[in-house]
């Protein structure tokens, strides 16, 4: 009965999920597009303080998962969108700075209470970069001149450097194009890295001062000062990716092309080795029997399991194309951390009761970003 969403998720140091479906509507709280879980999952309540607003993106800050920031997109004449910040831990939120005329579309957290946002504004076509060193608190704003060749309306944050705030990189497409830009002050100046794809789907910055940029045709490309990248000689198509402690760069794949659904790379991306291959997906994972997760999602993996099994590759050569996917199992035989489980909690209208809510940030309340 509810839409199709894909959610993105932010994750907090405790654990903490924060789901942005990025709709009011065919939701499980009609009007709230922002859920929250504790429980790794297993079941999500929607948020205080955000109802009627379209958020587009949020972050919990690292080290502090307590506090969190998240950033609107609400459209239509005379609208303006701002952003709004929690200190519980995501579970009630109040609007911190408003932009009039603007459309929210990205924000990221840093180290040391850096918090960064990009809005857009339509006409005239504008992008400006939002800056907080207080963990969210209060920001001030400069405008983002993009690139030639490059729309200043569809920009977005692409990574904060884990140790230096400092360091910020944004996204602009274009008609000739995605453009990538690197600051190294904060976003006072850019600098334009050289080798990158005409396509950047997702960037990775490593502990060693590199980074790993998937784009192109899923391609891999790899740099060891963040200034010159070159294409990793690597047949694994790749989505994206992110680094883990003792794994290296671990990659989410094309199954489209790929056997593996997950791999790591310890020599930057050169060779992979396999951490979750399509056929060991299992399912949800294993919650309380009155939880979401194992009312809803055990009845609809055999469908999720059926439809991976046609997106694994063909090959007359391999015989194990033709190995079956595991047999679709109850949740209290499904894996414990498939993120799978998390999807259909958001999509089903009318599951929960939506509560009485107080819309904060009226206009002579509102904090105008500088």
């Amino acid at each position: 009965g509810g839409s199709s969403l894909l959610p993105r998720f932010a994750v907090a140091d405790d654990g903490t999920l924060l789901g942005v479906v990025g709709q009011l509507d065919g939701v499980v709280t009609p009007g709230v597009s922002l859920y929250r879980s504790d429980d790794g999952g297993c079941s999500f309540t929607p948020v205080a303080g955000l109802d009627g607003h379209l958020v587009a993106d949020a972050a919990f800050l690292p080290g502090q998962p307590a506090v969190a920031v998240a950033v609107t997109a609400d459209l239509g004449e005379g609208v303006g969108n701002g952003v709004h910040r929690s200190i519980d831990g995501g579970r009630s939120w109040e609007e911190v700075a408003f932009a009039p005329g603007r459309i929210q579309r990205s924000v990221l957290a840093g180290p040391g209470g850096r918090v960064y946002a990009v809005s857009i504004a339509l006409e005239p076509p504008a992008a400006f970069l939002a800056r907080s060193d207080d963990g969210g608190a209060q920001f001030t704003e400069r405008a983002l001149t993009p690139p030639d060749g490059a729309s200043p309306l569809i920009t977005s944050l692409l990574a904060v450097d884990p140790v230096n705030p400092d360091e910020l990189w944004v996204r602009f497409d274009g008609d000739a194009g995605d453009r990538a830009l690197r600051s190294l002050d904060g976003g006072a100046t850019w600098l334009a890295p050289e080798g990158l794809p005409e396509i950047v789907l997702d960037l990775t910055l490593t502990p060693d001062g590199g980074a790993l940029l998937a784009g192109g045709a899923r391609n891999l490309y790899a740099s060891s000062d963040r200034a010159v990248f070159t294409r990793v000689d690597s047949t694994a198509q790749i989505w994206g990716g992110a680094t883990a402690p003792a794994l290296g760069f671990v990659a989410a794949l094309n199954t489209l092309s790929e056997d593996d659904a997950v791999a790591a790379s310890q020599d930057g991306g050169r060779t992979f080795a396999s951490l979750l291959r399509t056929t060991e997906i299992e399912g949800p994972r294993v919650c309380a029997p009155d939880s979401d997760v194992a009312r809803v999602c055990g009845p609809l993996w055999p469908v999720l399991q059926e439809n991976l099994a046609r997106l694994r590759p063909t090959d007359d050569d391999d015989d194990d194309d033709s190995a079956a996917p595991p047999p679709p199992s109850d949740c209290a035989g499904c894996s414990d951390g498939s993120l799978a489980a998390l999807l259909p909690l958001l999509v089903l209208p009318g599951r929960r009761r939506r509560q009485p809510q107080s819309r904060v940030g009226s206009p002579d309340s509102r904090r105008t970003i500088r």
